[in-house]
């Protein structure tokens, strides 16, 4: 026989046992190193199966029981484990990128230094779960529980997390810029020094947490409850809290610089040495508010009601106060240069002791109930 009808008889016979190779490695048992690329797995029992090491990249594992499970330095890429069962499988190491595990039960599971990056784990349940060092970048954890879990210094840049439960939370030092957090339940989250930079955390519940020292700059805190909440030293310029509720809040040395406060629930705030330059807080409530040593140069708080309020202290020049309620305020040592005072109530206050050159005054109701003339400034006249 010719060399050449060997060659093509050799390859034929290889190509005709190729299906049946490829059928073999997903037939094959579970083990260490196993081959089972694209597989179907789906609803498969594999309770305490040694698969490390294994490929089990674009496998089809929805449904899968793969309770206790060892599948350290695995490849899951694409994977599909929806619904699967994964309670105290250690997954250390493994390479989840793009995999989908939508509502699968990861409670308990050990996944320190796991690839999730744009992984999706929307609905899923990690309580209790220890995923230190993971990359969840861009990773869907939409509805998801994630109570017990420490995600100190985790990397979430991007994530959608709207909605998820992080009650209790460790995030400190966590990345979270650009995450979605809308509706999320953060009570008690711990994220002081975490980097929540361009942020959405509209309607999200931050009642109690602990955000000291974070950078939260230009994030959205629309409709957000942080009741209590620790926001002491953290850097929030451009932050938009529009509707928020801040009450009882500890914003003390806080940066809110150009912020969007606009009808804010501020009650009984503390904001002493905060930095408002440029702030607008029309129809915010401050009652019981401390402002003492703020820094509120070019802040608007045209008719708001800041009564009770005091203002010892306090940084104003150009702040725009027309209309504002300033009944027995306390002013000492107030600088409001070239601030806009038109229309202001300042009955039962002492404007002699704060610095008011410049001051426009038109039509502001003088401490002993005079009305201010037009052109007023720097004094009533």
């Amino acid at each position: 026989m010719k060399c050449s009808s060997v060659r093509r008889a050799l390859a034929g016979a290889l190509l005709a046992c190729a299906p049946l190779i490829a059928q073999a490695a997903c037939d094959d048992p579970p083990a260490t190193d196993v081959d089972w690329r694209d597989c179907n797995k789906a609803g498969a029992d594999l309770r305490d199966a040694d698969l490390d090491w294994a490929d089990l990249r674009g496998t089809n594992l929805q449904g899968a029981d793969l309770a206790k499970a060892h599948l350290i330095g695995a490849r899951l890429e694409l994977a599909n484990l929806r619904e699967a069962r994964l309670p105290h499988a250690i997954l250390t190491g493994v390479l989840l990128s793009g995999a989908v595990l939508d509502k699968a039960d990861l409670t308990h599971a050990n996944l320190m230094a796991t690839d999730l990056k744009g992984a999706s784990l929307s609905g899923a349940d990690l309580t209790n779960a220890k995923v230190g060092d993971a990359n969840m970048e861009g990773s869907n954890l939409a509805g998801a529980t994630l109570t017990g879990v420490n995600l100190a210094g985790a990397f979430l840049s991007r994530a959608n997390l709207s909605g998820a439960d992080l009650r209790g939370v460790d995030l400190e030092t966590a990345i979270l810029s650009g995450a979605d957090l809308s509706n999320a339940r953060l009570q008690g989250a711990r994220l002081a020094i975490a980097v929540v930079v361009g942020a959405n955390l509209a309607g999200a519940d931050l009642s109690a947490a602990n955000l000291e020292g974070a950078n939260m700059r230009t994030s959205n805190f629309t409709g957000a409850t942080l009741a209590g909440a620790n926001l002491s030293s953290a850097n929030l310029p451009l932050a938009v809290f529009t509707g928020a509720d801040l009450r009882k809040a500890d914003l003390t040395s806080v940066t809110l610089v150009d912020a969007n406060l606009r009808k804010a629930r501020l009650q009984g705030a503390l904001l002493q040495r905060a930095f408002l330059m440029g702030a607008d807080l029309r129809g915010a409530e401050l009652d019981g508010a401390k402002l003492e040593g703020a820094v509120l140069e070019r802040v608007d708080l045209s008719g708001v009601d800041l009564r009770g309020i005091s203002l010892k202290g306090a940084l104003m020049a150009e702040a725009r106060l027309s209309g504002a309620n300033l009944q027995g305020v306390d002013l000492e040592g107030a600088y409001l240069l070239d601030a806009d005072l038109s229309g202001a109530n300042l009955t039962g206050t002492r404007p002699q002791e704060a610095f008011l050159r410049g001051a426009k005054l038109d039509g502001a109701t003088w401490s002993d109930g005079r009305l201010c003339a037009a052109g007023s400034k720097g004094e009533c006249r």
